[in-house]
This record gives C-alpha cells, structure tokens and sequence, in this order.
C-alpha cells in the first residue's frame, strides 16, 4: 500500500501559528518514521494564495490547512476569502480530504469586541445588534461544515464544529516543546510577562490596570506588537492607559519577538500573566509552559483545561478583573514555595504533551476521517 500524502499549508510569513505548524510537521515526520506508519509529510506550503498550483504536482491525500480567520482576510464575510478558496482547491482536487487545525472558533454566543476599538465601536455595535445571525453561518457553517476533519484545542470547542455540519472533530492540546532545563527554584525578579500580540481578546489593558496596585518596583514587560490593523485602536488606548496611570518607567512594550529572544524573558520574569478575555487555545502560554514558567491565568474555560490535565500547572484570577489580578499577584509573588511548584507543574504539563505525543494524535485523527465531502 502507497503511503498517504499529508501536506500541511501554514498561510502565516511569521509568528506563531508558523512556528506551530513547523515544529509540528517534524514531529510528524519523527513520529512516521519511528513507527513504520502509512503517511508521508510532504514539505508545507506557506501561501495559500498560490497553493493550488504547487498541488497540481503534489497531488497529496490530505491537505491540512492552519486556519485563523485573519490570515484569510478577515472575519467580514465580504473580505472573508477562506469559503471561496476551499470550493476552488475542491473542484481541483475532489478526492483528497481537506481537513484544519481551528486556531479561532467563534461560536452562537460570539459578539464583535467593542472596547478600545476606537471609531469602530458605533460600527461594531451595530453590526452585533442586526448583522450577527447573517455574519455566523459564515463562520461556522461556510467555514468548518465544507471541511472533512477539523482539530480544536479545547473539547468545549468539539460541539460548534460538529454543528457546523463538519463529519469529524476531535480536540487535541497544543503542544508544549520543553526548553532546555531551566533552574525552577532561583528566586526572580519583580517582572511580569505577557506574551502575544495585541488585541481586546489578549487583555494588556487587563495586566496595565493591574500593575497600578502593586508596587513602584514591580515590572511589566509587554512581549508582543500588532497582528492586525484593526488591532490598532486598541493598541494606542493600552499606551494612553500606560501614560494615564502614570506607569511608563514600569511598562516595557517590545514589539514582535523572534523565538530566540524568549528565553531571557523567562529567565528573568517571575510571572507570567495570561489575561485572556477569551480564547480557542494559546500558543503563547504553552509557549510559557515550556519554559517552565510560574503562570497566572484569567479564569476563563478553556485555560481552566489546562489545569485539568496537569493540576497545578496554572494559577487563577477573575477574568477581567484587574484588582482581583493585581491581588492575585501580590500573593504569588510573596509566595516563593508556590510559584516553584507552579513552574514544576509546568514543566510536568510540558513533558506530557510533549510534540511526540500530539504527533500521535494527529495521526490518529487522519485514520478517522471519512471520504472527502462532494461539491
């Protein structure tokens, strides 16, 4: 038997979806040859633009698509180009099975964040009071339900893709690379961590306002730059925030951050924060957990996940509640025993889901997928 051909397109130039799906195929790779399996990873395609050409010559069985709705032009239906493209790789390619990884799902309750969006916000209210049930099908329906297959990283997420009409969902953790062995009982410095790029869904603004109930010594670095022009407003509202509460000597913001620079950043923060208002999975605090990072997290569902899978491995605060964060801070940082067990639980989480062991995930998932879906 012919081994299945497995092509993985990752439409990002830079950050972190490219150096997911990366790291990812090699572990693929790995994972085939160690255990003498049925597939082949063919090299990735990194611009969907021009994706069917290069397939002509390809001609792979699955082709799986790193999908986030930003790099398909945007979440407005008019500018969305992803329903479109699919119906164009399946009329050139009707027997392979197209399937994703879901890095964003927008679900029934989904709504247009409006703060710190600036002259978009009246838009952006009106389009969430009437434009709502006409914007969803395009996000769900014209977006998973033409898929043979699609991995979340929640299983809170599988349901809205099985609704979608999608045959096959299965939820699959990031994966966590563990770094280098890194000492986890060095006491830090006084310098908190946020990683990401800009956006409401990120939460700076929720670690700015925190910041200005701790101390004159504490540091917050802001490791991350704009992903999107519409990010903007809220960028230029998190810097006024800064200058309004009077904390420009203690906020640093970096811009992009290649990989290489990371590990100083964790070698000197003694906490991460993660103030996500929401989120479909976090390559930036499995990032964290790799390092093995003291975290502290919103409370929102899904990295509540995370602590189901290895207890201990994050600590909480309200979600959107900058005292209840800057609370929770000052307790951790007066706490050296438990900000070492939360790097240990970190590290163990790391080496649990490790790239290996999503590999085999992924692998199982492409045994499961049904015929491709006809037009």
């Amino acid at each position: 038997m012919n081994a299945k051909k497995i092509l993985w397109i990752i439409p990002e130039k830079k950050g972190g979806i490219r150096w997911y799906g990366d790291a990812l195929t090699s572990a693929l790779r790995k994972q085939i040859k160690n255990s003498n399996g049925d597939f082949e990873i063919l090299d990735p395609i990194y611009f969907y633009e021009d994706a069917i050409t290069k397939l002509r010559d390809l001609n792979p069985d699955v082709i799986h698509i790193q999908h986030e709705f930003g790099v398909f032009g945007s979440k407005v239906p008019g500018l969305y180009r992803f329903p479109k493209w699919i119906s164009q790789v399946r009329s050139a390619f009707p027997k392979s099975r197209i399937v994703a990884t879901a890095h964003t799902v927008l679900d029934k309750n989904y709504k247009y964040p409006i703060a710190g969006r600036g002259w978009q916000t009246p838009l952006r209210w009106l389009v969430n009071q009437f434009a709502l049930p006409f914007f969803r099908p395009f996000w769900t329906e014209r977006t998973w339900g033409i898929l043979d297959g699609v991995v979340v990283h929640s299983p809170h997420l599988v349901n809205t893709i099985r609704e979608s009409g999608c045959p096959t969902a299965k939820s699959i953790p990031l994966f966590v690379s563990p770094s280098p062995q890194v000492d986890l009982e060095t006491p830090r410095q006084k310098k908190l961590l946020v990683l990401g790029y800009f956006s409401p869904e990120k939460g700076q603004d929720i670690a700015i306002q925190a910041l200005a109930h701790l101390t004159a010594d504490t540091q917050l670095i802001l490791a991350g730059g704009l992903r999107r022009n519409a990010d903007r407003p809220y960028f230029e509202k998190c810097k006024r925030l800064i200058n309004e509460l009077n904390l420009s000597d203690q906020v640093s913001i970096t811009g992009y951050v290649d990989r290489d620079q990371f590990d100083q950043l964790y070698e000197e923060a003694a906490l991460v924060i993660a103030p996500f208002r929401e989120s479909s999975g976090s390559g930036s605090l499995s990032h964290a957990l790799a390092h093995g990072t003291a975290i502290l997290a919103s409370d929102i569902l899904i990295n509540q996940e995370y602590e189901s899978l290895v207890k201990g491995c994050l600590a909480f605060f309200k979600s959107e509640d900058s005292k209840d964060c800057a609370h929770q801070i000052q307790l951790l940082l007066k706490n050296s025993p438990k900000l070492i067990a939360l790097r240990k639980a970190a590290r163990d989480y790391a080496e649990a889901w490790n790239p290996d062991q999503v590999a085999k995930s992924y692998l199982e998932f492409y045994d499961t997928i049904e015929n491709p879906k006809t037009l």
